[in-house]
């Protein structure tokens, strides 16, 4: 079992990453104590809540990350700060911003999800084997960043850095275009043929799984739409010549 270089972790928004992030401290790091922050988020509130934390997950949406960055003050103790989310230019400038003294935001993205959503679906083992990506900005410190990596490895994930620029790309090309071809495939047999959904098997269901995200992938794929509209232009224009 790896150790974990913070003893107190905070998550603020638990839904089903925040929420497996808490499964996952409570399986392989019994010893971390971890709290859970539920909006509303005023600062008072979260002024308590943070105080005695060394290390606070923004389990939020990308609409809300941001907000949540915000109401972070530095205390007496160091802080790390952590994202989830799955586009890093989003945030990556404002998380610079925002560190100083002994607060600092790493932007990160653990590579794991499903197509249910909420905390209720939550799994200790959803990081298991999977990459988690942290992506540096200038001001946070390599100190940081390994013991963030150890952290990481003791939820049993694999960590790996990656540039903001790169983050996003791959993110765009493995998750956010995937899953519009799955949801508009879905949509498209659905309107065309709803009779055909009678005998989908194991093939079909794997391929539309992550169509049916809609609520956060549109979010997601609405902040990062520059990226995924070049890769999808190009992809079609290599698929129509097939």
């Amino acid at each position: 079992m790896v150790a974990s270089s913070f003893s107190n972790v905070g998550i603020a928004g638990v839904g089903l990453i925040g929420g497996s992030i808490e499964l996952a401290i409570k399986k392989y790091l019994p010893d971390v104590k971890v709290a859970l922050f539920h909006h509303p988020y005023d600062q008072e509130r979260f002024n308590a809540f943070t105080r005695d934390l060394d290390l606070l997950i923004i389990g939020a949406p990308l609409s809300k990350t941001l907000p949540i960055a915000e109401l972070v003050i530095p205390g007496s103790k160091p802080l790390v700060v952590i994202d989830v989310g799955s586009v890093k230019g989003f945030v990556a400038d404002r998380f610079e911003t925002l560190t100083q003294d002994n607060l600092e935001f790493v932007p990160t993205h653990p590579m794991a999800g499903k197509e249910t959503l909420g905390r209720e679906y939550a799994e200790a083992d959803l990081f298991k084997d999977h990459p988690w990506v942290l992506v540096p900005h200038k001001k946070n410190r390599e100190e940081t960043l390994q013991n963030l990596e150890k952290f990481i490895k003791a939820l049993e994930a694999t960590p790996i850095r990656l540039g903001i620029k790169k983050h996003d790309e791959y993110a765009a090309l493995i998750s956010h275009i995937p899953s519009i071809i799955s949801r508009s495939y879905l949509d498209f047999v659905t309107k065309n043929a709803p009779e055909a959904l009678k005998i989908a098997g194991t093939g079909f269901q794997s391929f539309t799984r992550i169509g049916k995200e809609t609520e956060l992938r549109q979010e997601i794929e609405s902040i990062n739409r520059p990226l995924i509209d070049a890769f999808l232009e190009a992809w079609i224009k290599e698929f129509s010549f097939r």
